[in-house]
């Protein structure tokens, strides 16, 4: 008995190392591919990129007979041991990641969010459209969020918090500290907060992908909005994290692995 369970955890760990080093192999693969088409001037869309870094974990799968048929219209692979064991790669739901959203409040709750920070990162402050955001107390947000690495987009949610769109952070400070830009845009961003307006404001993106969609619109959706990010949605325009193409890919392999 002690043997059987010593086994089923050795064979569980040796998933675990597999699949580990299958992600980074096919993720170097991705960026290799992307790399040298960019440098040497060649056009590949990520969708492609990543349907060709996947390529030689399918030729394993095949020497080792471990798929039966592959289609790539919808990269549909179906495995020897079960005719129901399929995964249709590009067509498998949206994968995203989760983040918790801080929203932006008066100056005391700072400390707390940058307390917060340090063991549980964030990639976003939301701002709700239709308030006037004091100039002091938003930039000390943007100057304390901004030195966490993870920190990255400002989001704007209407006053039912739902998704209106997003900018970068560091856009925005370095707008309030170059003197030039905050004395010709830094009033008109304010003013297009509060009145709910802001479309003009640089590096603004109302891009998104619904969790009801699929991996392949979010690709789509990465290469046509040239991000290395999109935002996730529901069906009420409830933000619920951000997909890129390291999440799909990795999502791909996990797929792959735990159907083989």
């Amino acid at each position: 008995m002690a043997s059987n369970k010593k086994y089923r955890i050795s064979s569980r760990n040796a998933k675990i190392v597999t699949t580990f080093t299958i992600s980074i192999v096919v993720l170097v693969v991705f960026w290799t591919i992307l790399f040298v088409s960019r440098n040497f001037n060649i056009t590949v869309s990520d969708s492609v990129a990543i349907f060709m870094s996947i390529v030689p974990f399918v030729i394993y799968l095949v020497v080792f007979e471990k798929i039966s048929e592959v289609s790539g219209g919808g990269w549909q692979i179906k495995f020897k041991e079960a005719a129901e064991k399929e995964v249709s790669l590009a067509f498998n739901p949206v994968e995203f990641v989760t983040y918790r959203i801080e929203s932006k409040g008066p100056e005391e709750d700072l400390p707390p969010i940058r307390a917060r920070m340090r063991t549980h990162p964030t990639t976003v402050l939301s701002l709700t459209l239709g308030n006037r955001y004091n100039t002091n107390v938003l930039i000390e947000y943007l100057k304390a969020l901004t030195r966490f690495v993870d920190f990255k987009y400002v989001v704007f949610m209407d006053r039912s918090s739902r998704f209106v769109g997003l900018v970068y952070a560091r856009t925005l400070l370095d707008i309030y500290e170059d003197p030039r830009s905050r004395d010709t845009q830094w009033e008109g961003i304010l003013e297009s907060i509060a009145t709910g307006n802001v479309g003009t404001i640089p590096s603004f993106s109302k891009t998104f992908v619904m969790n009801t969609e699929k991996n392949i619109d979010a690709i789509q959706k990465l290469d046509q909005e040239l991000r290395t990010e999109i935002p996730v949605v529901d069906k009420d325009l409830e933000l619920l994290g951000f997909t890129n193409r390291e999440v799909i890919l990795s999502s791909i392999v996990k797929s792959l692995l735990t159907k083989a």
